[in-house]
């Protein structure tokens, strides 16, 4: 299992990881739980400065510069706002719950799950 998450953003493979302490800074900066912001995410009651927020956050955790992270996020803005959302969500579900590999998928079908 893994706690970061990948998805091609503008023709780029980027790779997120939001870690406790980056999940403690958005809580404390944003005044809210971040699994409340999950579960929120999941009601279709979205936030864009929340995605935003969590975009920057996972993209320093998985190495960005953040300046670079800064751009990046902000420059979401400018996609449909549904984009920032699902991308957001995902990088959240990872964090919680981990995201298998394809690679560790396979092994447990062959082998069986631990």
């Amino acid at each position: 299992m893994t706690q970061s998450y990948s998805q091609i953003v503008g023709g780029t493979e980027r790779t997120f990881k939001l870690d406790y302490a980056a999940g403690l800074t958005f809580e404390r900066d944003m005044r809210k739980s971040l699994y409340e912001t999950f579960q929120e995410f999941l009601g279709n009651r979205w936030r864009m400065r929340d995605a935003i927020e969590i975009i920057r956050l996972a993209a320093v955790g998985a190495g960005m510069d953040e300046g670079d992270a800064i751009e990046f996020s902000e420059g979401l803005k400018d996609r449909p706002f549904s984009y920032a959302a699902t991308l957001a969500t995902k990088i959240l579900e990872a964090a919680f719950f981990g995201k298998a590999t394809a690679e560790r998928e396979e092994i447990d079908r062959v082998f069986g799950s631990e």
